[in-house]
């Protein structure tokens, strides 16, 4: 079967993992400014724990895994549950709205062409696997197979 595949990289992921890091830097300035407050003193306190607990676990995870360094969408959801906390309902909608967006575009778009019908639960390609451990992961990091990575744990 002949089949043609197109993988579109998106360029801008740079400039969305840095628009996600000013946001939550914006987010942590307001709840730091709310601190102020007594009415929303408590709140916003743990806004900041949350924000504090979720950054110091998302650094846990990339030193763990060898991941990227950068924040993932789950930031904006737990800024939404931080404002939800808040009662600033427009807010909440507006992050988890930004967080999906953001989510989606992270992801690689892969097209598959055929000119034949594809039935359904039919192997269309078997690929070879390499298994490795987490000390040549660190070297495959480095190399043009570094976006080829499937994580079997």
């Amino acid at each position: 079967m002949q089949q043609f595949e197109i993988t579109l990289q998106n360029e801008k992921i740079k400039s969305y993992r840095s628009i996600a890091f000013i946001i939550l830097l914006l987010n942590l300035a307001v709840f730091i400014f709310l601190l102020f407050y007594d009415q929303y003193r408590y709140e916003a306190a743990s806004a900041i724990l949350l924000i504090g607990v979720y950054i110091f676990m998302r650094l846990y995870f990339i030193r763990k895994y060898n991941q990227g360094n950068y924040l993932d969408q789950v930031m904006l959801f737990v800024l939404a549950g931080c404002w939800l906390g808040l009662g600033n309902y427009f807010i909440v909608a507006s992050l988890v709205i930004l967080g999906i967006l953001y989510h989606l575009a992270l992801q690689k778009l892969q097209f598959v062409f055929t000119k034949e019908k594809i039935a359904a639960n039919v192997i269309v390609e078997e690929s070879p696997v390499i298994v490795m451990n987490s000390e040549d992961r660190i070297h495959l990091d480095r190399t043009l197979l570094h976006d080829y990575i499937l994580n079997g744990e």
